[in-house]
């Protein structure tokens, strides 16, 4: 009997595009619906602008997969910080070929050496600030790219209400979690042992388990980017 003459496809050679490419292509499919769509509703907040979609495409990807599996990958961050650098590439050369700057604005770029200075600067900070405390490369990553989005002082306007926001709730969820009095037996005995090591006995083993205790923050730094960009002048 003759071969059929239309052999079945092999699924395994179908195009199954990965979480980069879908990170990478997603900004060109949905940000000129994005922008369109708000240029009709006249609005002017970042939120409304290509870099206001990539902005929230990272936050909601990075806080999803921070609460469900403690990580946030780099096929969400590096692309976004790419993109970043693209987008305000672009802005700056558009307002330097039109020369009004109110022409594109729905682009939200920051300029190009803003968002170099947001990207590495937030980068370097935080990488230091993290090397001491403990956190994972992931949110090092994240505030990078919130720094390429943003600018230098927008940028760490945000994170610093993002430590905020986060220090407010960890502190609520300990005391209702273990007390006023063991979260201030635990702070106590960590800052006397830290200043008087040779005079004061380390925290026990259940109060270094509660200092070392890893959070998931890319939903703190999601909110604490929300209030930033949302309300400018209440916070």
């Amino acid at each position: 009997m003759s071969a059929h003459p239309f052999p079945a496809i092999d699924s395994s050679t179908r195009f199954r595009p990965n979480p980069v490419q879908l990170v990478a292509m997603m900004p060109l499919l949905v940000g000129p619906i994005w922008m369109q769509t708000f240029s009709t509703l006249d609005s002017t907040t970042l939120l409304s602008t290509f870099a206001g979609y990539l902005l929230l495409q990272l936050l909601v990807i990075t806080t999803v997969t921070d609460l469900c599996w403690r990580r946030i990958p780099n096929w969400a961050t590096y692309p976004t910080f790419i993109w970043a650098l693209l987008v305000n590439a672009i802005g700056q050369w558009l307002h330097a070929e039109s020369k009004s700057m109110s022409s594109w604005s729905q682009w939200g770029d920051v300029g190009f050496a803003n968002s170099m200075a947001g990207g590495c600067g937030l980068l370097a900070l935080m990488f230091v600030i993290f090397s001491f405390s403990g956190g994972g490369a992931g949110d090092v990553k994240l505030v990078a790219c919130l720094g390429a989005l943003l600018g230098w002082e927008i940028g760490l306007t945000a994170v610093l209400h993002s430590f905020i926001v986060a220090g407010a709730v960890l502190i609520c969820y300990s005391i209702w979690s273990f007390g006023p009095a063991f979260i201030a037996r635990t702070l106590g005995r960590s800052v006397l042992h830290g200043l008087l090591p040779h005079w004061t006995a380390a925290p026990v083993s259940s109060q270094d388990n509660l200092l070392k205790k890893q959070f998931p923050l890319a939903p703190f730094f999601a909110c604490g980017t929300m209030l930033t960009l949302c309300f400018p002048n209440a916070v």
